[in-house]
């Protein structure tokens, strides 16, 4: 009975000597397996586009209809905005036929049949005289009719305003939906912009009105001085043709745009998105305000932000594997294109901008697409 169980104790040992000896074995192969490195640095981007082209008018202009929506994809010379150019012509009209006015008058004065000096300085009082009035009185025809649309737009956005109240109260009470109470706030927020930009235009036709008064105090300032009556004839009707001449040249200038067709702004980008239309139907032309924005399609590229710890692992030319959100079956590649000199803040992590150029592009890529990149090392 000892015997066995000396037999048993020594059999037990051997046992669990071969179990350790075992153990120690496969933790000596994991420890010695070499680890596995990632060969790409991975980051989040979003699809961009490299070149935005603002429209923006520096001429009297009206909204006449509207051929596009936000969003829309247009071609060269698509047809995007049809203009009301009554007043730009009735401008340009009026400067040309003052500007041959004044060449025959100048070739009167050359011919020695010119007014002479004392009736030529008593028709410039006189004009200078009627034109302060007007601008002092308001009573200029162009400014008439740019006050009483300014009256009008002040009286529906009073209206608009009360009508706002009225939905504010309404919607409040619940008795009308959050979609009826938007429309209202839109229409208030139109009838205001309405009211600014008519008075902008007031504002550039009074400054307009006072150039055309300063030119003929200098006219009369040149009558005025003790020269000879003919070389002041010819001297001012010179300078006011040359006056002329630059308003008028200035103004065809500004009508001779790659996006303006006619009386028609169109896309003079080849394969664009329209984006950010500002303006509605009947909505007179602020200067100040772009009329809307194209996006090149064809200039798309990616731009991500890369975690500053991972920076010295790309560089300029490194290749990218770029997978969509809106579809991950599709697979594009690019091409470390920029690398900013200047990190960043992001959500409290410091990370460096970069752009990636897209070698595949197809007309599923769009603008504000998420993706994820893999930069390859």
């Amino acid at each position: 009975m000892k015997i066995k169980k000396i037999t048993l104790f020594l059999l037990i040992n051997s046992l669990a000597f071969m179990t350790a000896c075992g153990n120690n074995k496969i933790n000596e192969t994991t420890a010695e397996a070499a680890p596995v490195i990632d060969n790409f640095v991975e980051a989040f981007g979003i699809v961009k586009a490299g070149k935005l082209k603002n429209i923006t008018l520096d001429f009297p202009a009206t909204i006449k209809s509207i051929h596009v929506s936000d969003g829309q994809k247009v071609t060269l010379n698509e047809s995007l905005i049809t203009l009301d150019l009554s007043n730009y012509n009735k401008q340009l009209q009026d400067i040309e036929s003052e500007y041959k006015i004044a060449q025959l008058e100048l070739q009167r004065i050359q011919g020695g049949e010119g007014p002479s000096n004392q009736k030529e300085s008593q028709r410039l009082k006189n004009e200078l005289a009627n034109k302060k009035k007007a601008l002092n009185n308001s009573s200029d025809p162009d400014l008439l009719n740019l006050m009483n649309e300014l009256n009008l737009a002040k009286n529906a956005y009073e209206d608009a305003k009360k009508d706002y109240e009225k939905q504010k109260i309404l919607y409040n009470q619940g008795a009308i939906s959050e979609s009826d109470f938007e429309d209202m706030k839109r229409k208030l927020e139109h009838s205001k912009n309405n009211v600014e930009s008519l008075n902008l235009s007031i504002e550039s036709l009074k400054n307009i009105k006072q150039k055309e008064i300063n030119e003929l105090e200098k006219s009369l300032d040149l009558t005025s001085a003790n020269i000879n009556s003919s070389n002041i004839g010819e001297a001012i009707q010179n300078q006011k043709i040359n006056s002329l001449k630059s308003e008028l040249d200035s103004l065809k200038e500004k009508i001779n745009k790659t996006f303006i067709k006619e009386d028609k702004i169109v896309s003079d980008i080849k394969n664009a998105v329209v984006y950010e239309i500002g303006y509605q139907e009947g909505d007179i032309i602020d200067q100040s305000k772009k009329v809307l924005s194209l996006l090149d399609l064809d200039t798309l590229i990616i731009e991500a932000n890369v975690s500053e710890e991972f920076i010295k692992d790309i560089k300029i030319g490194s290749k990218v594997d770029i997978i969509l959100l809106a579809d991950s079956s599709k697979e594009y590649k690019g091409t470390v294109s920029k690398i900013s000199n200047m990190a960043i803040k992001e959500n409290g992590e410091t990370v460096v901008p970069i752009e990636i150029s897209v070698d595949n592009k197809d007309n599923f890529l769009r603008p504000n697409f998420n993706v994820d990149v893999k930069i390859y090392k």
